[in-house]
């Protein structure tokens, strides 16, 4: 009942060294010791095996010790949000969707109220706040930004300033200078948009709102309009998804650019917001949302920083380390042999074979 135990099914015998000398064994009584190597509690011989690269992939040369809990593998690192998934269901009768203010241009203020957060390369979460409104055409949504939040719950458009003056302290705000993107819209916040006493702003947006898409009789999803963004004509994201890209952070902004930009040649970069599982039948008059970090199959969900918690063999060897994020990462893979005749092995004690002549040599 030990992570660590193991037992071979079959002919084959764990490869070990004990005092520079190769031995074989069968006792699967395992732990690390203090240099973070796997050994064989029974006789204090070091399990022999391969070692995974960064990736997590083993990499099968020549057997050497399981020194697995190394200082690059004590941590996790944070890994940025690639995909959101959102899900539900939007109600073409909810009073949300409709506008009640008329705006030359893109309106930031209000509409039905849908978020994600992400987490950016360093694994700061931020927390994106849209608005989805009704466009005027049947089954035609636009899919606007309203406001992006560090973990603090500050925006990252508006910058906060005290200063102390004869003892009296003064407090203003000013436009940070960052630009995002959704779709092909840009976002921003300009000084003139910004009051310097209350801190209150308005997200200027400029271009073309982009669209979630229905069909109106049946009310399944049926694409998006992302005007302004030039996807590859491969593009795996186009019509399902609308790209949310930071795309200008200025060096005197107090935001130090640990984002992810998208790159149009390769189509990465950002964060996807799948948007096809989203439907629009009649829910009496309410509509109900919800997302997921990663795409459907749970891929691209990004990760704070975390510490290994654990270790665990699996039935094929491999070895492999769970931390406080919740990632998994093979780590390495216990080697076995067989031999042509294992009854030939010499018994040298504490549960330990050599081979010999007769039981033919170990490769």
């Amino acid at each position: 009942n030990r992570a660590l135990d193991v037992a071979i099914n079959g002919d084959s015998f764990l490869i070990v060294k004990s005092g520079g000398e190769t031995y074989f064994t069968k006792s699967g009584a395992l732990n690390v010791d203090d240099a973070g190597t796997l050994y064989c509690t029974t006789n204090g011989a070091t399990v022999q095996g391969w070692l995974a690269d960064s990736d997590g992939n083993v990499v099968r040369d020549s057997v050497k010790d399981l020194t697995i809990m190394t200082e690059d593998n004590m941590y996790a690192a944070p890994t940025a949000t690639e995909n959101i998934t959102l899900s539900g269901n939007i109600d073409k009768n909810d009073k949300n969707l409709q506008l009640t203010t008329a705006t030359q241009g893109i309106n930031t203020k209000e509409g039905f109220r849908m978020t994600f957060t992400f987490y950016d390369r360093i694994g700061e979460e931020y927390t994106v706040q849209m608005y989805l409104q009704d466009s005027g055409t049947p089954g035609t949504y636009d899919l606007v930004v309203s406001d992006v939040c560090n973990s603090e719950g500050d925006s990252i458009f508006v910058k906060k300033t005290t200063t102390t003056t004869n003892g009296v302290e003064t407090t203003t705000y000013s436009a940070t200078g960052v630009v995002v993107q959704l779709g092909g819209a840009t976002y921003t916040v300009n000084d003139n948009d910004i009051d310097k006493v209350t801190g209150k702003y308005t997200l200027s947006g400029t271009g073309t709102a982009s669209q979630v898409l229905f069909d109106s009789t049946s009310g399944e999803f049926a694409g998006t309009k992302e005007a302004g963004l030039t996807r590859p004509a491969t593009s795996v994201y186009a019509n399902k998804s609308i790209l949310f890209n930071v795309v200008t952070v200025p060096a005197n902004s107090g935001i130090d650019d640990t984002f992810t930009h998208y790159n149009s040649q390769n189509d990465l970069g950002g964060v996807e917001v799948d948007v096809s599982y989203l439907t629009q039948y009649s829910k009496g008059g309410v509509g109900n949302t919800s997302y997921t970090r990663g795409d459907a199959n749970g891929k691209g969900a990004g990760n704070i920083a975390g510490e290994m918690s654990g270790l665990s063999i699996d039935q094929s060897g491999k070895i492999i380390g769970t931390y406080t994020n919740g990632e998994k990462r093979v780590l390495g893979q216990i080697a076995v042999t067989t031999f042509s005749n294992p009854s030939g092995l010499e018994a040298v004690g504490d549960s330990l074979f050599a081979a010999s002549m007769n039981s033919g040599l170990f490769d």
